[in-house]
């Protein structure tokens, strides 16, 4: 008679799928997700057993018909074009489509951010750890700046995204009334030291506050004490970048009163400083190039030809990739005249001279300026409908405000950063929405 002992070991397939979904967005790893993101959406696909309409099959016929047209008019960079196209439509599919809950018994959004936020403190904690090291063996300001980031890793924008992540937990946790989380991820969201990241989260939180009725004067005091505390804890703990932020918020200011794009243009090839942001001369040139010409305010320059994060990946020059540096160099003739000179290698590293105030990024722009008007605002409107519906959908207030402050935290970073292509970035916005809903709204 043998006695055996067989063992199982069983993984939830949900679990499982956040947990790889995590390590992908919130480890240096995230540096060659983009390469695989494609196959994560479809895993994501088949995760929430999405169902997709008529309408979002022909929106994406309409998309390849219009930029097929641009494309074959363009320098046919069939990379770029495939790339970008990718990328994002498939953010689009996935925001847009619609989860089905086959199981009653899991809370996805619960699964979800305990899964991903017991990560993310185990990457905050690192993080910590390597910037108070760097504190005490470095004498160099600029090395322990950047230092925040231990595991996450500095491809992309290194803490800034790291940034933008903890204050999107933030906003969670001090909606479900838990305050010590939302407290590890605030201060932990400033440690980062990104100054547009803080200004979006002060603007976001106030555009909530002042078109939710509902909120009593509490919910005023806390918001008003909590980013008085934002300022407070970032004048201490980083003066010199609380001054940079109000240097670039005078700048910018200053800069709509009068700029003169063929100087700032001339500027930025011979590689001189400028009072001038250049994130603001990328915007003024990119409006001369749509209502100049026609055919882009119609068309567009084609999928990857602009400023989108496709373009800047294969033009040789920013990407830190080496399958792509040195296997790719596409630099589109719109890239290289109004992009390219205010954002390249000579630039990068350099002091006043880089940083997101001189970062011609932005997804907003990119797409209204490779896919064309028409195409670009269905696109937006129609992930602005479906951010709408669910805001009115959900019954929960606090998972309510949660959807409507991220939601309004990502679409305002659309016209400051590449989000749309920042797959480690976007993904977890979708997780985090997806889940909702797939837990919160009914499906009709």
């Amino acid at each position: 008679m043998k006695l055996g002992i067989k063992t199982r070991l069983k993984i939830d397939p949900l679990n499982f799928f956040f947990i790889v979904s995590s390590l992908l967005c919130f480890l240096f790893i995230r540096k060659y997700f983009i390469l695989i993101f494609p196959l994560q959406i479809v895993w994501g696909i088949y995760a929430f057993k999405m169902k997709f309409t008529l309408n979002q099959i022909l929106f994406l016929a309409l998309t390849l018909l219009v930029t097929g047209i641009s494309f074959i008019f363009s320098e046919w960079h069939i990379i770029n074009y495939i790339m970008s196209i990718v990328l994002t439509m498939s953010v689009f599919i996935f925001l847009t489509s619609t989860p089905e809950k086959t199981d009653t018994d899991i809370s996805y959004s619960e699964t979800f951010f305990k899964v991903s936020s017991n990560i993310l403190i185990f990457v905050n904690i690192v993080a910590l750890i390597n910037y108070f090291y760097l504190t005490l063996h470095s004498s160099n300001i600029l090395e322990i700046e950047d230092s925040f980031a231990g595991i996450y890793g500095k491809s992309g924008l290194g803490q800034h995204s790291l940034s933008v992540i903890n204050f999107m937990y933030a906003a969670f946790f001090v909606l479900k009334k838990k305050m010590l989380k939302f407290w590890i991820f605030l201060i932990c969201g400033i440690m980062g030291f990104y100054g547009l990241g803080l200004l979006l989260l002060m603007a976001s939180g106030i555009i909530v506050i002042f078109t939710s009725a509902k909120l009593n004067y509490k919910h005023f005091l806390f918001v008003g004490f909590s980013l008085w505390a934002i300022i407070v804890l970032l004048k201490i703990a980083n003066p010199r970048n609380y001054n940079y932020i109000l240097d670039n918020i005078n700048k910018t200011t200053a800069s709509f009163q009068g700029l003169n794009y063929e100087a700032e243009m001339l500027k930025a090839k011979k590689v001189r400083w400028s009072e001038s942001p250049r994130k603001m001369v990328f915007f003024h040139g990119a409006l001369r190039r749509l209502m100049s010409n026609p055919e882009i305010l119609l068309i567009g320059t084609s999928p990857g030809s602009y400023n989108s994060m496709t373009a800047f990946m294969l033009n040789g020059d920013y990407t830190r990739i080496g399958l792509l540096k040195d296997n790719v160099n596409n630099v589109p003739k719109y890239h290289r005249e109004d992009v390219l000179p205010l954002w390249n290698q000579k630039i990068y590293g350099k002091t006043w001279m880089d940083g997101t105030r001189n970062q011609p990024f932005s997804s907003f722009a990119s797409v209204l300026m490779e896919y064309g008007m028409f195409i670009g605002i269905l696109y937006f409107l129609w992930m602005w409908k479906k951010i709408r519906y669910l805001v009115k959908s959900i019954d929960d207030k606090e998972i309510k405000y949660f959807v409507l402050f991220s939601s309004l935290f990502f679409g305002l970073s659309l016209f400051f950063l590449n989000t749309i292509e920042m797959v480690d970035l976007v993904f977890v916005y979708l997780l985090m929405i997806k889940s909702i809903e797939i837990d919160y709204v009914k499906v009709r």
